[in-house]
């Protein structure tokens, strides 16, 4: 069966006071409204299942990627959910619910949603939820809320919001830097490049995720592997464990490195590189390239946005 699996992060921002104070609870309920930020970018699209059955590489990646949603409530509560293909819209808002319940924040209280995505059915279903289950209007960065960065892409409608929401953070982020370039470690690897307060454009590459699968799919009785590494440098691998690990892990870390290196000689001016996704703290320990670690800056982004445009 194919099915499409999304990253769906949920940021429920808060009021300027809480943001500089910390999250304080009255009576065990929050002190003020609240905000929620919803990012909705694609993963994977889910090879039929009966391929990948056997393999057992594979099923230790699903089972860490392939059926998560993750979840991010203010600065300091994540939350990882199952989001699979027969996703629906009450699914989605149950599920929203359920964050605000253990949260014990009265959905009525929510006073803003915005969302970043490049699945426009499943945006469809989030804006729904949102309707439904949360009485509040989703907006989709740059439909609704412009993204205030020049964007010099050839054909500018091409670039995923995802990207433009990401270099906007680092932007935002890095006042001082006068050029960045983000690295996105994703479904694809995307390096993009913003210089003053212009959009360059990037590359993609291969992400971490569908390498594994593409690997998978041609190759039986592949072990485990968890993308850990104990060394900052490689070593010749002594069983097909440790050569993948150290395979992905430095090989990732290797194209990291040469491709912003490159890229730096392109700019004008000395250049700040931050790295985000769910690969960049794994990566961070093993090279040397990345000025910051941010791993939710496109949740950043989408909150850093609506605090601009309210």
């Amino acid at each position: 069966m194919n099915c499409d699996t999304y990253f769906c992060g949920v940021c429920a921002g808060i009021s300027r006071r809480f943001l500089r104070h910390g999250y304080r609870r009255t009576a065990g309920r929050p002190e003020a409204a609240c905000l929620i930020f919803i990012a909705t970018v694609l993963l994977l699209p889910v090879i039929p299942h009966y391929k990948y059955n056997g393999c057992p590489a594979f099923r230790h990646w699903q089972h860490q990627y392939q059926n998560r949603h993750i979840c991010r409530f203010g600065k300091h509560y994540p939350y990882t959910l199952p989001t699979t293909g027969r996703n629906t819209a009450d699914s989605l808002g149950l599920c929203l619910l359920d964050i605000l319940r253990h949260m014990r924040i009265d959905p009525d209280s929510i006073t803003a949603a915005l969302a970043s995505s490049v699945v426009p059915h499943m945006g469809q279903m989030v804006k729904l939820a949102c309707a439904r289950f949360l009485n509040t209007r989703l907006l989709f960065a740059p439909e609704d809320v412009p993204i205030p960065l020049e964007n010099r892409y050839a054909r500018p409608h091409e670039v995923g919001a995802d990207r433009l929401v990401g270099a906007y953070a680092a932007r935002m982020l890095f006042p001082e830097a006068a050029a960045i370039i983000s690295v996105d470690f994703g479904t694809a690897t995307t390096f993009d490049c913003v210089e003053g307060n212009a959009y360059l454009g990037g590359l993609i590459c291969p992400g971490v995720l569908s390498s594994v699968s593409a690997l998978a799919a041609g190759t039986a009785k592949l072990p485990n592997i968890s993308l850990e590494v104990e060394s900052d440098t490689p070593a010749p691998g002594r069983s097909t464990a440790t050569s993948l690990n150290h395979g992905f892990v430095f090989g990732f870390a290797s194209m990291a490195e040469g491709l912003t290196t490159r890229l730096a000689k392109n700019m004008r001016h000395p250049v700040c590189i931050v790295g985000t996704g769910g690969f960049a703290k794994s990566l961070a320990k093993v090279t040397d390239c990345f000025d910051a670690v941010r791993p939710d800056l496109l949740l950043e982004g989408l909150r850093l946005l609506h605090q601009q445009n309210r």
